[in-house]
């Protein structure tokens, strides 16, 4: 069976983060598997690669070296792994009890938090480039961290991180300003993070995304907008773009109408109107009997419904609305 030995890049790691640790014998049986698999460590695909733990199980038969997992204490008796997940699942698939690892004993959210992802990183083949950026931007965002600090931590470039700093408020930016920023790139968000004008930004961004400009095209857009001096000038560069490459803003169609239906209902409607505003008093429809008051509050509640009806399958709005109200009022008079 394997051997577990020290880990070259833990030790350190526990120095940076300014925990205690101790080598000691675990059993896997007193391992909190479930809160092993929420370390974060891994952010792209699943938690636990299964091929991979197959990997290292025949590495394990074969006798291979492995350098020692990293567990933290969580009560009397549990683990929770915070660096060795597949290595964990590939002893226990070869029916290993124990194993030798790193022990520490910390309660600070930061340490349990970050520590997993550096250890994760500094694995090697298990985490991709694309993962320890976004293990840096989180600690950065999260805890304030430095970039220069996060670039050490996970191995990255600290003019990278800025540059993902800049492209990650260019696409908060455009989302805040309703544009789909899941439709532009990285190079796109780069070059539109120097517009300081949200319009400008806006338009200018859903331009290029809507005509389709590969990062050369982009880039001689945005570097002709920026030339403009004010609000006005930018977007009239923007608009002179739009008609040149034929990607004038979207309109929404109007719907089909029939406008001699349409026409007819408006001057039967205006009719109506104006009958109702020349009946000011009772005395003027000379209604006598209790019956004749009945007959007509009936009609006229009824022809209230309807306008109501109408009014709210897209009728003018203002028209019915003030018709409803003259309506109601000579019906509650009548009655």
């Amino acid at each position: 069976m394997s051997k577990w030995t020290k880990d070259p890049s833990a030790e350190p790691a526990f120095k940076e983060f300014g925990v205690d640790f101790k080598i000691d014998t675990i059993n896997l049986k007193d391992i909190d598997w479930e809160a092993s698999r929420t370390n974060h460590a891994r952010l792209v695909g699943k938690p636990i690669d299964d091929e991979l733990v197959e990997e290292y199980a025949l590495a394990m038969e074969r006798g291979d070296s492995f350098p020692m997992v990293v567990v933290r204490k969580a009560g009397k008796s549990n683990y929770v792994i915070v660096g060795g997940n597949h290595r964990c699942a590939a002893a226990e698939l070869k029916g290993i009890t124990s194993i030798e690892a790193y022990v520490i004993s910390t309660n600070d959210g930061y340490v349990i938090d970050i520590l997993p992802r550096v250890l994760n990183r500094r694995g090697g083949r298990r985490t991709s480039k694309d993962e320890a950026f976004t293990h840096a931007l989180y600690a950065i965002q999260k805890y304030n961290v430095t970039a220069k600090a996060a670039a050490e931590a996970f191995g990255v470039s600290e003019k990278a991180i800025y540059t993902k700093l800049t492209i990650n408020e260019a696409r908060e930016r455009l989302i805040s300003l309703g544009i789909p920023a899941q439709s532009s790139t990285d190079r796109l968000l780069q070059q539109l993070s120097v517009v300081s004008n949200d319009n400008v930004m806006a338009s200018a961004a859903n331009l290029a995304i809507r005509a389709k400009l590969n990062g050369d095209e982009s880039a001689a857009f945005i570097k002709a907008v920026r030339q403009g001096r004010t609000e006005a000038s930018q977007m009239a560069v923007v608009a002179d773009y739009e008609e040149r490459l034929g990607v004038g803003k979207t309109r929404v169609a109007p719907p089909k109408v029939n406008k001699q239906k349409r026409g007819k209902f408006l001057r039967v409607l205006t009719s109506l109107e104006g009958v109702l505003a020349r009946i000011t008093t009772l005395n003027g429809l000379q209604i006598t009997t209790t019956e004749e008051r009945e007959d007509v509050s009936r009609r006229l509640l009824e022809l209230a419904s309807k306008c109501r009806q109408i009014a709210g399958s897209g009728g003018t709005g203002s028209s019915a609305n003030g018709h409803q109200g003259r309506t109601r009022r000579l019906a509650s008079a009548v009655s």
